[in-house]
């Protein structure tokens, strides 16, 4: 199953220049800040490589940069380089304990490489600390998914639906779900819904089955 990283991709780092003062931990800091936009701009655009080489730089100047680890991570991940991204989400972790994407983020590259509890545990800290977009609900069900827990899989679909229900991925994911349980009507229904909201593999797989939507 897909899986989804966080759209908030690039968050923006906290703001280190205190006006007046120019001693060279002043003028790291503001060469930090620096480095790090170079380095946001260039994920903007998929450079990654880039971005990871930028990042670096920012943190040789600022080694307590949470920003510029969490941010690094998300590059590395979109390199599926999972496990450099986890070490760098643990330290913007410890940098700042209530960081809800970087557990997020975590948890995504948690799943794709096979630790689903891992990647569960973090997405219910991401949800403890507010983060209550529906991708997040989606992402966790993917993962009581994976574990073959079909019922939780399905209540967390059910919150991703409610809370975006133009979203065909997550009625395609549900219906895969309570067809996992023998429940073919319900599934159909999500095929349905998931058809109707122009998921093309969703109406592929009713017309095979001879049903209308």
């Amino acid at each position: 199953m897909k899986i989804r990283y966080s759209s908030l991709i690039f968050i923006l780092g906290a703001l280190l220049l205190i006006a007046g003062c120019s001693d060279n931990r002043t003028v790291n800091r503001l060469s930090a800040n620096k480095w790090f936009e170079t380095g946001r701009q260039a994920g903007n655009a998929n450079r990654w490589n880039e971005a990871i080489e930028a990042f670096n730089k920012a943190l040789e100047l600022n080694p307590k940069y949470a920003a510029a680890y969490y941010n690094r991570g998300f590059a590395y991940a979109s390199l599926n380089n999972y496990k450099q991204a986890i070490s760098d989400y643990n330290t913007a972790i410890n940098l700042n304990p209530r960081h809800a994407l970087a557990y997020y983020n975590r948890g995504a590259a948690y799943y794709y490489l096979g630790s689903y509890n891992q990647a569960i545990a973090d997405y219910d800290k991401a949800i403890e600390l507010k983060l209550t977009d529906a991708t997040v609900y989606y992402n966790r069900g993917s993962a009581y998914y994976s574990l073959g827990k079909y019922d939780l899989a399905i209540a967390d679909y059910d919150k991703a639906i409610e809370l975006d229900p133009k979203s065909p991925a997550v009625y395609v994911n549900r219906g895969v779900a309570y067809d996992k349980l023998g429940n073919m009507r319900q599934s159909f229904d999500d095929f349905k819904a998931a058809a109707r909201l122009g998921d093309k593999n969703a109406q592929d797989y009713l017309k095979n089955k001879g049903v209308v939507w």
